[in-house]
């Protein structure tokens, strides 16, 4: 699901002004605890990315975070850090990924420390992982632990000139195989950086020209086989550049997933904001349509939860994740009537589309069809699929299968 910038709530802020910025960060979740690694970054005159901190938060606040460390730039012999990465390995050690700026040039590398604990991360156990070389620079790591641990990057050439150094491609960080490239007349012609991978889909950042370096907005991408294709996208912040770059996403042990990403202000600076996404629907029980009821109160049953003249499952529906819109929930009013033993229903199918997500366009079917159809009982999803025209515009298409109340004509 992309950023909805107007659903997130402020981490941290940073000073007003033009290249001031915190953020680039990368969550982890570790026992009961959300960890995050961010880097805080100053104008050019100022130092640029001066130092790094990882923090935590308990897992169900996710929002105010108390600072663990500091790693400064000095420590790592680096002109400036950027975006880095945590990751506990298998034997228990701790192990933060560092983008690293080589003096006086272009170039990138990713340090890895090594600690016992977050608290204990310190540059004397500093190690290079990822070198570049003279051709190309390397940093913005992103890391998926599962059974092995999976390493993605951000190269930037360098034997292309200066001018052209600002371009961005997305790689297996252990083998260099290209994963994700730019395509020419698109938002991300200019580079595309991986930010987060989850099941088959990533985050990612694109621009289209130089001039929109450090203002990255994000897509999702889904992986074909051989590489990440766009399905989605972009996201952007309503405020100053529109930067919203940088997406971090955690599941949570409950369901659901938060997000943490980097977001332009009105005063030149980026501010770190997360967000909270409801817990991902599976085809076949979402969206609840109208009228539609909680597993306990199905079809042909007397709803078994009524409360003061209303189904108290309604209540209950709105704090479970597959919940209707508020406009459907509103139109469950009044009371639902009394049921016969036995009732009869008629199925028909129905498609819906949007041009942003599979979620919405099973939305819009729901809501078109309530207008019409009398006692709506149940929205099943059945298919969904992505319809691609000449020009590349990208359209959702969601098939449900739509339960209502048959009525005998009197």
């Amino acid at each position: 699901m992309l950023p909805r910038w107007e659903n997130s709530e402020l981490v941290l802020h940073a000073a007003h002004g033009t290249g001031n910025w915190i953020g680039a960060a990368s969550a982890l979740v570790h026992g009961d605890y959300i960890y995050l690694a961010y880097r805080d970054r100053h104008p050019v005159d100022k130092g640029r990315g001066n130092r790094v901190y990882v923090a935590r938060s308990p897992l169900d606040n996710g929002i105010r975070f108390d600072v663990l460390c500091t790693i400064d730039k000095q420590d790592m012999d680096a002109e400036s850090l950027e975006r880095p990465a945590l990751d506990v390995t298998p034997d228990g050690d701790w192990d933060l990924y560092l983008s690293c700026a080589t003096f006086h040039s272009k170039h990138w590398r990713i340090e890895r420390l090594r600690a016992r604990g977050p608290r204990e991360f310190s540059a004397r156990t500093r190690e290079t992982v990822f070198p570049g070389s003279r051709a190309f620079g390397i940093k913005d790591p992103v890391l998926l632990r599962r059974q092995d641990l999976r390493i993605w990057a951000t190269v930037h050439p360098l034997a292309e000139g200066d001018e052209n150094a600002d371009k961005m491609t997305s790689v297996d960080a252990c083998s260099g195989e290209s994963v994700m490239v730019p395509e020419p007349g698109t938002w991300y012609s200019r580079g595309t950086r991986l930010t987060a991978v989850v099941g088959e889909h990533a985050y990612f950042d694109g621009r289209a020209s130089a001039a929109g370096n450090f203002e990255e907005r994000t897509g999702i991408a889904q992986w074909n086989g051989t590489r990440y294709i766009p399905v989605a996208g972009p996201a952007s912040s309503p405020h100053g550049g529109g930067a919203l770059r940088y997406v971090s996403a955690i599941a949570l042990p409950g369901g659901g997933r938060r997000l943490y990403y980097e977001s332009a202000t009105n005063y030149g600076s980026h501010e770190l904001r997360t967000e909270l996404l409801e817990q991902p629907r599976q085809p076949g029980s979402l969206p609840r349509a109208r009228g539609a009821r909680c597993p306990s109160c199905r079809p042909g049953r007397r709803p078994a939860c009524r409360s003061r003249g209303r189904p108290a499952c309604i209540m209950a529906c709105r704090r479970e994740e597959s919940i209707a819109p508020a406009d459907a929930i509103a139109a469950r009013e009044p009371p639902w009537p009394e049921e016969d033993d036995m009732s009869v229903y008629k199925v028909i199918e129905v498609i819906g589309t949007s041009g942003t997500s599979w979620e919405d366009a099973a939305s819009a079917a729901v809501k078109t069809a309530a207008e019409t159809i009398r006692d709506l009982r149940v929205a099943e999803v059945v298919k969904q699929d992505i319809h691609l025209d000449e020009g590349g515009t990208i359209t959702f298409r969601t098939k449900l299968q739509l339960s209502f109340k048959y009525e005998h004509e009197a």
